[in-house]
């Protein structure tokens, strides 16, 4: 492997760990605007009679699971908000929202419960209104119905404004490792964004907000205009997110009834897209978007082929190849060619070596005169930098690919763990690695070879890169996804057999 592909590929590793400095631009907050939120349109009635009249106490929290299609429901009364989701699809995975839906006023702590299919309905009420929330599932794609009643009890006209907090981000909860998959997503009438969620904001006018972790999400979307989202710091690492109407007047003895669209669920682009295909977008790979979701779908045609998500891996892994071998060829072609002009320029060097500028200049003269381009060989590199990274975040962050197994390997979005280690070793682990290792060995045998013309000042070098790479890179990749480290170790495999019949060609 020439030594500019290599430290190309260990400066985009880095870029990976430092993903969210360089992807996630904040956006401008925007003002709210008015609108009226007041909706009157019948609904289908699903609430059996009440079960369960008053709660143990306003200050107790109490935990009550509730159970819907493809998930539980844990809900922290008497807030009525819910803590957590918990999937049985996805191996009882948990999707914490600390405070979701919550209606955001301290004075409203819900004193009754009532019985509904597949959801839930509380009640409060004080001498001047009464609020009734009632969340249920729709039995399609993780989607649920979200209705606030709010009713006049009072002889005055009662003026009301409730945001809602979809979900809350606990930085103090989470690791550096897992903070940098919360994202949230904002649409408006006129684009999609993505803006950070770790500074106050609010955004004017919006159809959906949602917010997400490295594997589920979270949405809520108006029946009406006029709403507005927004980032609230609640303290330095804790930040709420969520939506809000203007105030509202309600006449004495009338009622109004805000309704919104829920989704609580995997992030599945097709469980998003067939829920409301605009709501797909919270599937976002962040700066190689593109080439990720085409990855994604690579794999998944693959899947449906051979049914084993590592075989697919492998099979997209020749493929690439195939499809770069062209450019492969071309650069090994230009390997070579320096190789042959090594001598003139040892030369050349020796020559010049005091003066760099003038080094520079006959360097070119050398390179025109032969018709060698030394930058010939880099384009495969330039096209591996957006594949690796986004396959690192397609087996990062899909769903699908969680659990998946494949050998010995548990865990295709893991660390492949043939066994453990009796000890822990430091940036190492407890755990022993064979891909990594198995990498770093390929890695040596193609320095090794690559060197063996190599001359003067410049064999001197590769020598060093023979072995600092390979151990290096088997440090760097030993704790990434297995999946990723396979994809590479294959590449790199199938390029050194090629190699190998190059050099037995001569």
């Amino acid at each position: 492997m020439e030594k500019r592909t290599v430290l190309a590929i260990a400066l985009s590793f880095l870029v990976i760990f430092f993903w969210s400095k360089f992807v996630y631009k904040p956006e401008q907050p925007q003002m709210r605007s008015s609108g009226s939120v007041i909706s009157s349109e019948p609904r289908q009635e699903r609430i059996t009679p009440v079960t369960a009249p008053l709660l143990a106490s306003e200050t107790e929290q109490v935990v009550t699971a509730y159970t819907i299609p493809g998930a539980v429901i844990e809900v922290s009364e008497p807030d009525a908000a819910i803590k957590q989701a918990v999937f049985d699809k996805y191996k009882k995975n948990k999707y914490i929202l600390n405070n979701g839906l919550y209606l955001a006023d301290p004075a409203v702590k819900f004193d009754q419960k009532i019985s509904v299919n597949d959801g839930f309905s509380y009640i409060y009420e004080d001498t001047a209104k009464r609020i009734t929330k009632t969340l249920i599932s729709t039995n399609s794609h993780y989607v649920m119905e979200l209705e606030i009643k709010i009713t006049n009890l009072s002889s005055s006209s009662l003026q009301q404004d409730i945001p809602i907090i979809l979900g809350r981000f606990d930085l103090e909860k989470k690791n550096g490792a897992d903070q940098r998959f919360d994202d949230i997503i904002v649409s408006d009438q006129s684009k999609i964004s993505h803006p950070s969620f770790k500074k106050p904001a609010t955004f004017q006018d919006i159809k959906f907000i949602g917010m997400r972790d490295q594997y589920f999400c979270a949405i809520i979307q108006p029946e009406s205009t006029g709403y507005s989202g927004f980032v609230n710091k609640v303290s330095d690492k804790v930040f709420d997110i969520g939506i809000a109407s203007d105030r509202i007047s309600i006449q004495p003895g009338s009622e109004i009834i805000q309704r919104f669209k829920i989704y609580l669920g995997p992030q599945d682009i097709d469980a998003l897209s067939k829920a409301n295909p605009s709501w797909g977008a919270i599937v976002y790979f962040g700066m190689f978007d593109i080439v990720a979701q085409v990855i994604l779908g690579l794999l998944k045609f693959l899947f449906t082929i051979v049914k084993n998500w590592g075989v697919a891996i492998i099979l997209l892994s020749i493929a690439i190849y195939l499809i770069l071998f062209p450019l492969s060829i071309k650069q090994m072609k230009s390997m070579k060619e320096l190789q042959v002009l090594q001598p003139k320029m040892e030369q050349l060097r020796k020559q010049y070596g005091d003066n760099q500028k003038k080094l520079n200049e006959e360097m070119m003269k050398l390179y025109k005169e032969h018709k060698v381009n030394p930058l010939g060989g880099c384009l495969p590199m330039v096209l591996q930098i957006p594949i690796f990274i986004s396959l690192y975040q397609v087996l990062s962050r899909s769903i699908a690919l969680k659990g998946a197994k494949f050998l010995w390997i548990k865990d295709l979005s893991e660390p492949d763990r043939l066994f453990k280690l009796p000890f822990e070793i430091p940036f190492i682990g407890e755990y022993f690695n064979i891909l990594p290792i198995l990498m770093a060995i390929g890695m040596f045998i193609q320095q090794k070879m690559s060197s063996a013309n190599a001359t003067g000042q410049a064999a001197e070098q590769q020598k060093m890169m023979v072995i600092i790479f390979p151990i290096m890179f088997g440090v760097m990749f030993y704790n990434v996804p297995s999946g990723l480290v396979m994809y590479w170790f294959l590449n790199s495999t199938l390029m050194l057999l090629y190699q190998i019949k190059v050099m037995r060609s001569k």
